[in-house]
């Protein structure tokens, strides 16, 4: 399936911290889940998408719509990452903090993803 590029809007880094804002599109979703489980985030999988309670459990191929997400924070981790989601109303922020310096692998990840401003 073809990378769908989503708009960087921001950015901000430190050694052990990076923030990315984005422009609030339908397409988010896709993306948070494709990078978030390329950095190893694999419980990442279900970002955006529809929850059946009838059945309990996820709909692949259904999302959630992207305005219903307002003033919500999402946080994922594992022995690497630490990773938080913030929808506002119009922007999602990326927050992502690790122990380690991972600037190089969180940069060669992302440009497949994004296009800037």
């Amino acid at each position: 399936m073809k990378i769908q590029k989503v708009k960087l809007k921001s950015i901000s880094k430190t050694p052990f911290r990076s923030r990315y804002g984005f422009l609030k599109q339908q397409k988010i979703f896709r993306f948070l889940r494709e990078f978030l489980v390329e950095l190893g985030l694999k419980n990442a999988n279900s970002i955006g998408l529809y929850y059946d309670e009838e059945k309990d459990n996820y709909v692949w191929d259904k999302e959630d719509k992207i305005s219903e997400y307002d003033e919500i924070i999402e946080n994922f981790s594992n022995k690497q990452y630490s990773v938080d989601i913030i929808h506002f109303s119009k922007r999602v922020e990326l927050i992502i903090n690790s122990k380690k310096n991972k600037q190089q692998e969180i940069s060669e990840i992302l440009e497949k993803y994004v296009v800037e401003k």
